[in-house]
């Protein structure tokens, strides 16, 4: 299960072996080792009885204190997930539907749920029975996996909290670096920093590359996050808003 964005979309719709297609959190490679995938967004967009029973799920949520979601893309490809060994969540957006549709026995394939900055999505939650419900809805997650061991640590914290318990396990936050270079193989020249989100440390980074000025720093970010690093050594060059397909030319070079 995929957000439903414009850039996930196009990377669904990119040539395979295409860089723009790393975005799909190992899609092709799954397919390549012979697993059958499917995934929510093969269809346009989600037809208009999930739209609407989509937007009434997510709306009467949030007026009872909870966080809401893409119900309705979820929901259009429920009989699809129903019929599957597994089931994959890539993010929270589709994660949160499908884990409290896991929870009231409309999901019944095993869950894997990817969080990413679900903690800040627990604390906005509103009232007792909302955090209980999300507790619930976690702990019918056969996993949830996360990509830093505070965050783990975090939920299960959470969970136990609202008197429940959930697997929840640590996977480092990895980059095929063999993906971006023209040959396969990854140079070693220098240091890459490529993110857009609200908690990169690029400022670490700032203070770092002075100390290695023989080293060549490069950061690949959103253009609102290169205004910031505007002051910067001489050692340290800023990308914004790079297509994938550009990021690996240059990369390469």
């Amino acid at each position: 299960m995929f957000r439903d964005s414009p850039q996930r979309r196009r990377a669904l719709a990119a040539k395979p072996g295409s860089a723009e297609r790393y975005q799909l959190f190992g899609l092709d490679q799954l397919a390549a080792r012979g697993f059958a995938t499917r995934h929510n967004l093969e269809r346009g967009g989600p037809p208009g009885w999930a739209r609407l029973v989509g937007g009434a799920m997510k709306r009467a949520l949030e007026a009872a204190g909870g966080y809401g979601g893409d119900f309705a893309t979820v929901l259009a490809s429920l009989r699809t997930a129903n019929r599957a060994d597994v089931v994959f969540s890539t993010v929270d957006t589709v994660g949160i539907p499908l884990m409290l549709l896991k929870r009231f026995g409309r999901l019944r394939p095993p869950l894997v749920y990817a969080a990413i900055g679900l903690p800040e999505r627990l604390a906005r939650l509103r009232t007792r029975r909302m955090r209980r419900l999300y507790a619930q809805a976690l702990a019918s997650c056969d996993v949830v996996l996360a990509y830093s061991e505070k965050e783990v640590e975090d939920i299960r914290r959470w969970v136990a909290a609202e008197g429940g318990a959930a697997r929840v396990e640590f996977v480092p936050f990895g980059v095929d670096v063999s993906s971006f270079t023209a040959d396969g193989v990854a140079a070693t020249g220098g240091v890459v920093s490529v993110g857009v989100d609200p908690h990169r440390d690029f400022e670490l980074l700032l203070r770092v590359a002075p100390r290695m000025p023989e080293v060549a720093f490069r950061i690949v970010t959103s253009a609102e996050h290169a205004r910031a690093l505007e002051s910067r050594p001489a050692n340290v060059a800023v990308e914004a808003d790079l297509p994938f397909d550009e990021m690996r030319r240059r990369l390469a070079e």
